[in-house]
């Protein structure tokens, strides 16, 4: 299938999302966007997105992880090609606007 959602069709992408919100109604925690659980390295199966959060870079789509630190609102995203020939590494930072984003 499309890697990390990149040339997904509408209805994939579609399907996908409605699952994903159906596991997000279901979650217990109580504030997740800044929830400690969020902290660690995750890797990203799928976005809406088809820019460079994709992994897209020009016509090359590669691995993404997230390296999170919530308690500090700061993440890097990490670009991995070429089965790690290439990557690059964007920084940033993010303000929780309430107790679910």
């Amino acid at each position: 299938g499309p890697m990390n959602g990149v040339g997904a069709s509408e209805q994939q992408t579609q399907l996908i999302l409605d699952c994903a919100k159906a596991v997000e109604a279901g979650n217990p925690t109580a504030e997740p966007a800044s929830s400690p659980l969020l902290d660690g390295t995750w890797t990203l199966l799928f976005t809406s997105n088809q820019g460079s959060s994709a992994g897209k870079l020009g016509p090359f789509v590669g691995e993404v992880t997230q390296e999170i630190d919530a308690q500090g609102g700061r993440y890097l995203n990490r670009l991995t090609l070429f089965e790690g020939l290439f990557e690059a590494v964007l920084g940033a930072e993010w303000e929780v606007e309430g107790s679910a984003r």
